[in-house]
């Protein structure tokens, strides 16, 4: 049962962004050309150390415990539709994460982002980044990949390149609300269209009038195969594959994504498990007073900690 400020704030911001003051198809795009020129504010907690590195041109960042607690590293995707940098919403994300994992490093990516950089960029700034932590002496086997929507899909993106080519693989994948269908025809994008605020139409709008805009497809696909395993992670076959964690809100749009992607894992045997929220739009969990995103972290430490 979706919890009581699940549902005021999720019909909040669905008042919010489907009406008519709001261009849903266009935040991503201003999203993004905000961050172009964003300048971080961020200081981190007195329990954290932070630094920031250039790896080939590309910038990632280090929070690290002041008191070494986990082995785990985590590696902090973020999301944004490919053309949003890293902003400090993640930053303070990394440090919930950590504590969450019982004072575990993060390593936080800024990678290159649309249209500036297309694909396959992002995909080869994760594995160069992967690879760098391992040369640092971090161990694959404690190595975790987390993601959210873009950065879920480039969690499994990059994965299923390196097992691909025959690298070692993170010891563990956790993808909260995956954004993994980039042909955007999943039945939950019109199931889902009156309660997801990030996508979809006001009530007052007819599914049929609108479905050109409902199923539109990301600037950052557009000219890709949108059928591939690299684009859309959802359609993949997983065999020798990390374990995956799918935690995600019942009212999205992209909760077909999650479905079928994990139909397609527990098809080739791996370690899957999908997290299902009544009611719960995309990306809730970084809204962090839900009672739901409570248990959220706490699925995502179960699965992590052993």
């Amino acid at each position: 049962m979706q919890s009581l400020s699940g549902k005021i704030i999720s019909n909040l911001l669905c008042a919010v962004f489907h009406s008519p003051l709001i261009n849903n198809s266009e935040l991503s795009n201003k999203a993004g050309k905000k961050t172009k020129e964003y300048h971080s504010h961020y200081k981190p907690s007195r329990e954290f150390n932070y630094s920031v590195h250039n790896l080939n041109g590309v910038t990632y960042e280090i929070l690290e415990p002041r008191q070494k607690g986990s082995d785990k590293v985590v590696l902090l995707l973020h999301g944004g539709s490919y053309k949003v940098r890293l902003i400090d919403m993640y930053r303070r994300l990394a440090e919930k994460i950590s504590r969450t994992l019982n004072y575990c490093a993060v390593y936080n990516l800024d990678y290159r982002t649309f249209p500036e950089y297309k694909f396959p960029a992002q995909i080869e700034d994760t594995v160069a980044l992967f690879q760098e932590m391992q040369r640092q002496g971090i161990e694959a086997k404690n190595i975790v990949f987390i993601g959210d929507s873009a950065g879920a899909n480039l969690a499994l993106t990059s994965t299923l390149y390196m097992r691909d080519n025959g690298m070692e693989l993170p010891s563990a994948i956790v993808c909260f609300s995956l954004w993994g269908d980039a042909t955007n025809s999943g039945k939950s994008v019109v199931e889902n269209c009156y309660r997801d605020p990030f996508g979809g139409i006001a009530r007052r709008k007819k599914v049929e009038d609108n479905w050109d805009y409902l199923h539109r497809i990301s600037a950052f696909a557009k000219e890709l195969d949108r059928n591939s395993p690299y684009v859309s992670p959802s359609f993949a076959d997983f065999t020798n594959f990390s374990p995956v964690t799918l935690i995600c809100g019942e009212a999205e749009m992209d909760r077909s994504a999650n479905e079928i992607a994990y139909e397609n894992m527990k098809k080739a045997g791996i370690d899957a498990e999908l997290h299902m929220f009544d009611g719960m739009f995309h990306d809730y969990y970084l809204i962090p007073f839900f009672p739901e995103t409570k248990r959220a972290f706490d699925i995502m430490k179960s699965r992590i900690i052993k």
